[in-house]
């Protein structure tokens, strides 16, 4: 069952509603919670036993939420006590996963009355009220139901001003209103809104909240050296895909160029990067992110065996601190995945857990090592068997007595909010940033509880101020918020972004579907927050987009908007080329480095791109707004004084878009006829201009 029972309260200002969720106790060992405010992955909410009832409670703005209990590991339980369901497909680039989900609604669909919960701003809140790079960005959130205009009354300096304030995006049943004043250049700056309701009715929004008249003094962030990952192009290896530094090089059993790719070994190592970067630095790109390239028994190294080593089979320690110092010459970043919310059954912590009860609880054993487990650890320790050996013999028990990941047996789930936990990986991460990494890519980053990110981050910051951590999360930063709380995440993986992406250049959603959803995901977030999110098109984890879209000049049109919408863009190796493949691992294929394979149109349209984002500051970490005009698409990204515009062309057929553009210097266009009559957009065209 679910139920609201409170909401957060900073002073008069409301927050997100406090909501708990509980299930009978069927004998089971561990339940958890599943929802997209979870990013669908079970670890981050941990129900408690409470009687005969397992629950949680948790903190979400007024809306509908799919959800489901995960329990005794991976067994999918609809709540017994809630009728309403609901049917999704949560990751639309694998049409083949359809979830039947209970549905919780939380809060009133349609008040009867106004309460003071019906608006808030939270003033210190920098989602709410920031200073960046010289603008001054307010926003506030209204019921939608009742609320339909905004309009935002500033003293700066002690002038006036009033500013209707537009309505750019939405969570749950909220709307969100923002104002932008250009070229603040004090702090002295008081402010209230004022909203009016379907009726005509005005309310003031003030200090003391919904209904005070006044004036609230500017407290929020003042982001003026925006970090170096804000707006930064990624370029993402899969090592063992990348390049061999030579024939077999890296130890690979399988051929280079098979199709579709099996699971297992390619060889590709870090000396074939370092003999790639000229390729790399060519491309323009300014951060390499490596999945991981610690020693473990599989080809993916997710499942690590030593977090203090380089995997033999792509080099060594020495190697891989070439590689840092060849990049940071060529003017690139390094950040490398670090999978930590699970190990190998090889890693030193899990054979200690295995075989002594003092460590048992570096894990999440339901119960005591069977004889057989036992008897297969002291083997491998004695030196009797292989790691892979190890592996294979336990994914072929009938069952563990410890909670895995995805239900996979070779994968042990860590208790990261164990102390000797937590130390060691505090050491996992002094000793990385120590050989000069510049951050970290958390795996299943949506899964670590929080308490556990904040310790991550504090020991990351002690360390290297500047350096990075970013999270993966497969829902849409919309609904997870919390984990980019300024103490935890710098960034998330932007899977929403790439959804939209897809639905809207296949139709499933409208142009006006589409600009909501990426407004929203923008304007819930702190500037310095949704300008540094890691969007892509695709990765290790999903079909290559090429795959995805077929048509050239559809693709074409997913890369402006990967490349021109707020966030940090990311390409997946090989992508830039036309690289295609389906899902894990054929999305992992050998890169292509025979050039006359190459989609070179594509290629070319990347590095413009990628070269238009480097030499135009409003397009790189500029704020943003969108809009259409019949089927163009009109993104708007704006610093201080300076703006950039972007044009396309949404549908199959000729759009005119007359003189009102025909100004615009185009820096990149396809598919534009430019004359003294404006501008005649051919099918997906589109043009940018800074």
């Amino acid at each position: 069952m679910y139920e609201v029972v409170g909401r957060e309260r900073l002073g008069p200002h409301y927050g997100r509603l406090i909501a708990a969720f509980s299930i009978p106790d069927a004998s089971y060992r561990n339940v958890y919670l599943s929802s997209i405010f979870t990013s669908f992955a079970p670890s981050y909410f941990r129900l408690s036993r409470r009687g005969g009832r397992w629950g949680i409670e948790v903190r979400v703005w007024d809306g509908e939420y799919p959800y489901v209990f995960v329990v005794n590991d991976s067994k999918t339980v609809l709540d017994p006590e809630n009728p309403e369901k609901t049917c999704l497909r949560p990751f639309p680039e694998n049409k083949n996963i359809e979830l039947t989900m209970s549905l919780a609604k939380l809060g009133e669909v349609s008040p009867n009355s106004i309460k003071p919960w019906h608006a808030t701003h939270i003033p210190v809140d920098p989602s709410y009220a920031t200073i960046y790079e010289g603008s001054l960005v307010l926003r506030v959130r209204t019921h939608s139901r009742i609320f339909e205009e905004c309009y935002a009354e500033l003293l700066v300096d002690g002038v006036r001003k009033s500013v209707k304030a537009g309505r750019v995006g939405r969570v749950g049943y909220y709307a969100v209103y923002e104002v932008v004043t250009p070229e603040v250049t004090s702090r002295k700056i008081l402010y209230r809104f004022f909203l009016k309701t379907g009726d005509g009715e005005v309310l003031p929004y003030g200090e003391g909240g919904l209904g005070d008249e006044s004036f609230i003094k500017f407290s929020g962030e003042l982001a003026e050296a925006p970090p170096w990952y804000l707006g930064t192009t990624y370029y993402l290896i899969f090592p063992d895909s990348f390049r061999r530094s030579g024939e077999g090089g890296g130890g690979g059993n399988l051929r280079w160029d098979v199709t579709p790719r099996p699971h297992g070994f390619l060889g590709g190592d870090l000396r074939g990067i370092i003999n790639s970067l000229d390729y790399v630095k060519g491309l323009g790109v300014e951060t390499l992110y490596l999945t991981p390239i610690f020693k473990s028994p599989s080809y993916h190294r997710y499942d690590v065996e030593d977090y203090f080593s380089v995997d033999p089979r792509l080099g060594d320690l020495k190697t891989f601190q070439e590689l840092l110092g060849r990049a940071r010459e060529a003017g690139i970043r390094v950040v490398i995945d670090l999978p930590v919310h699970h190990t190998s059954v090889c890693n030193e912590l899990f054979l200690k857990a295995v075989l002594s009860e003092e460590y048992r609880d570096l894990y999440y054993f339901h119960q005591e090592p069977g004889e057989d487990l036992v008897k297969l650890v002291k083997n491998f320790l004695g030196g009797g068997i292989s790691c892979v050996e190890l592996r294979d013999s336990i994914s072929r028990l009938s069952e563990v007595p410890y909670e895995t990941f995805l239900d996979v047996k070779v994968m042990p789930k860590l208790n990261v909010l164990n102390d000797r936990v937590r130390d060691y990986v505090a050491r996992v991460v002094d000793f990385w940033v120590g050989v000069g990494v510049d951050g970290f890519r958390m795996d299943v980053g949506q899964a670590l509880p929080p308490e556990f990110v904040e310790m991550l981050k504090k020991v990351l910051r002690s360390r290297r101020e500047e350096a990075l951590l970013l999270g993966e999360a497969t829902s849409d930063p919309t609904y997870l918020e919390e984990l980019l709380a300024n103490e935890r995440y710098d960034s998330l993986m932007n899977y929403g972004f790439m959804r939209d992406v897809l639905a809207v250049l296949d139709n499933v959603i409208d142009l006006d579907h589409f600009i909501t959803s990426s407004m929203s995901r923008y304007s819930v977030l702190a500037p310095l927050k949704s300008l540094s999110l890691y969007n892509l098109l695709g990765s290790h984890d999903t079909p290559r987009i090429k795959t995805l879209i077929s048509d050239p000049n559809k693709l074409e049109v997913a890369y402006v908007l990967l490349f021109c919408l707020a966030g940090s863009p990311s390409l997946y190796y090989g992508d830039e080329v036309g690289m295609v493949g389906g899902g894990d691992p054929d999305n992992r294929r050998g890169m292509i480095w025979d050039e006359g394979r190459w989609d070179k149109e594509l290629l070319k349209l990347v590095k413009e791109l990628i070269q238009v984002r480097r030499s135009c500051p409003p397009i790189r970490k500029g704020l943003m707004s969108m809009s259409r005009a019949g089927d163009l698409l009109i993104i708007s990204r704006y610093l201080s004084s300076s703006q950039a515009s972007i044009i396309v062309n949404m549908s199959g057929k000729t759009v005119e878009a007359g003189k009102a553009v025909s100004n615009l210097r185009p820096a990149v266009y396809r598919r534009v006829n430019i004359s003294n009559d404006g501008l005649s957009f051919g099918e997906y065209g589109f043009l940018i201009s800074c």
